[in-house]
């Protein structure tokens, strides 16, 4: 199996290494982003933080889900003819996106005034656009990851890097630098460089979509297999982005900004590795799985490399910051940012255990039993919320900490008896 994973690598070098090349740009590209939004305070990059992930709870219940199920379904369906059921799906769902979104932005503004919480509005409607930003630029990199176009991909994504920097270094020659001025900048990019992504996957927007579309195969099978990922999305929201929310509750927003910068270098050591590692054994798993000429152990074994990766990310993370974790965050930002720096290492571990738990979620979703994920994600959500509650209350931050280690391997082993119920 060794040998055999090899012979792949070897027949797709220049795909691999336009690929691990893009994302690598991209892990620095981000660096250099985030100590330029940084350079605007901890209170400016706490907010800037706070609205990113409320665009990641908002996107999660609705473009995560269906993303999931369009990825899967790409290797049962025709997906290359503009007018393919396939392809109007695509039309249909990021126009209901907008709609979806737009109808949000209408009763969130209704209810922050109804109560007298106008403070909010701002931040609500700029976390709602983001989403949909963002995610229409993700989901074409989704798409065309499956499809094996990762070298335009990755040309695609760093571009899309390169000039955020720019608008955003713009803002600061301006002087013009908020949370909201970032997100607003942020988005252009992802718009633009989604819609070229979206032509080179050969989708052509439609709005002559049929009543009966509906009714196809596809569409019911796509929406049984993505409608598990909602409470999926929410509940992995509460565990990688609640304690957020309870730290500027709590604490200040100038500590969300600490932690943030913190989350953002276990981010770029773990998460994105780990997201990167996903996207290049995903679809060789879902091959294996869905194709009639599909090899499940040879499935299995990819499933098995991307969970010891990750292991290995973090534990390879967890040296790092041990020795050079305040380094790294003056280097990243300023030494403002560095008041728990000694935590470091921890958040490293509790997110590496999370992320280990996601590369193990592949064998149910290679199953087409995501529902399996259900209960492990909904218990982990919900305790990691009480437990930055509670220990946010008796030991500051370090509770935060340690909360999402408690979590972390709480879902680990939640996921593994899951997947004792599968079968190879």
């Amino acid at each position: 199996m060794i040998s055999l994973f090899r012979e792949k690598i070897s027949a797709n070098k220049r795909e691999i290494v336009f690929f691990f090349g893009g994302q690598a740009a991209g892990v620095i590209l981000s660096f250099v982003l985030i100590k330029l939004i940084a350079s605007a305070g901890a209170a400016v990059y706490g907010e800037y933080i706070l609205i990113t992930t409320l665009a990641a709870l908002t996107g999660q219940l609705y473009y995560g889900p269906l993303q999931q199920g369009f990825i899967r379904s790409y290797f049962e369906t025709e997906t290359t003819q503009p007018g393919s059921v396939y392809n109007l799906l695509i039309s249909l769902f990021h126009v209901s996106g907008v709609v979806i979104f737009g109808m949000a932005a209408m009763l969130a503004i209704l209810v922050v005034n109804l109560t007298g919480q106008d403070i909010y509005a701002p931040m609500i409607l700029l976390a709602l656009w983001f989403a949909v930003s963002s995610k229409f630029s993700e989901f074409f990199s989704g798409i065309l990851n499956a499809g094996r176009r990762r070298v335009f991909n990755a040309v695609a994504q760093t571009a899309e890097k390169v000039v955020s920097v720019l608008l955003v270094y713009l803002l600061i020659l301006y002087n013009e630098m908020s949370a909201g001025t970032v997100i607003i900048m942020l988005s252009l990019p992802l718009l633009a460089l989604g819609y070229i992504k979206s032509r080179q996957t050969g989708w052509k927007f439609s709005l002559s979509i049929d009543p009966g579309l509906m009714k196809e195969k596809l569409t019911k099978e796509l929406l049984t297999y993505s409608l598990p990922f909602v409470i999926w999305g929410a509940a992995m929201w509460l565990q990688l982005n609640g304690e957020k929310w309870v730290i500027n509750a709590f604490l200040t927003p100038e500590d969300v900004g600490y932690y943030g910068l913190m989350f953002a270098l276990t981010n770029a050591f773990i998460a994105i590795p780990s997201n990167i590692i996903n996207d290049l054994f995903l679809p060789l798993i879902f091959k294996n799985f869905s194709a009639e000429g599909g090899d499940r152990k040879r499935g299995e074994f990819y499933i098995a490399m991307s969970v010891v990766s990750v292991l290995l990310l973090a534990a390879a993370a967890f040296l790092i910051f041990t020795f050079a974790g305040e380094f790294l965050i003056t280097l990243l930002s300023s030494a403002e940012f560095t008041r728990y720096s000694t935590l470091l290492p921890w958040l490293a571990v509790g997110s590496g255990l999370f992320y280990a738990g996601q590369a193990l979620c592949n064998k149910g979703l290679a199953y087409n039993r995501p529902h399996l994920y259900l209960y492990p994600k909904v218990i982990s959500g919900i305790v990691s919320v009480i437990l930055y509650y509670y220990f946010i209350q008796i030991y500051g931050m370090a509770g935060i900490i340690t909360a999402s280690v408690i979590t972390g391997l709480l879902y680990f082993v939640l996921v593994l008896l899951a997947n004792r119920k599968l079968t190879a």
